[in-house]
């Protein structure tokens, strides 16, 4: 390759990433939150049923390629273990909607009023909230 060419191909990347750096440079708060849980207190028994609830509904591919990396029996960590039952039910009764659950972070998005996301937020397994943040592009108008 020219240097020529490498040298339109670097600035053109460093332009990009200049334009994404100023669009995400705007964040804007929506009526959104993440609400951090605290890990559940479980018994052995009980532990070893949710992981391997989470290990049916994985494909014998999935499987397969988590035996190699994960020595356990099932092959699933806590972070693969969805919020327990109780805590969707207990958010969701404060009125708020759950709109993402993110297994890995112990967190879950939720929606709803002011007062609402107050109730949900004192709860006694909500370890941490924040608002879930949006970005405005920047556009370049036509004049």
């Amino acid at each position: 390759m020219h240097s020529k060419t490498k040298f339109l191909i670097f600035a053109l990347l460093i332009g990009l990433l200049d334009v994404q750096s100023q669009a995400s440079n705007n964040p804007i708060p929506t009526n959104r939150h993440w609400l951090f849980y605290t890990e559940p207190a479980r018994s052995p028994a009980e532990l070893r049923a949710a992981k391997q609830a989470v290990a049916d509904q994985l494909s014998p591919r999935s499987l397969a390629r988590r035996k190699k990396m994960i020595a356990s029996n099932p092959p699933v960590r806590l972070c693969d273990l969805p919020p327990p039952t109780e805590f969707v039910e207990a958010i969701e009764a404060t009125g708020c909607k759950i709109v993402h659950v993110a297994r890995y972070l112990k967190a879950v998005s939720i929606e709803g009023s002011v007062e609402q996301v107050v109730r949900a937020t004192a709860l006694p397994f909500v370890k941490s909230s924040r608002p879930v943040m949006g970005y405005a592009s920047s556009r370049i108008e036509d004049t």
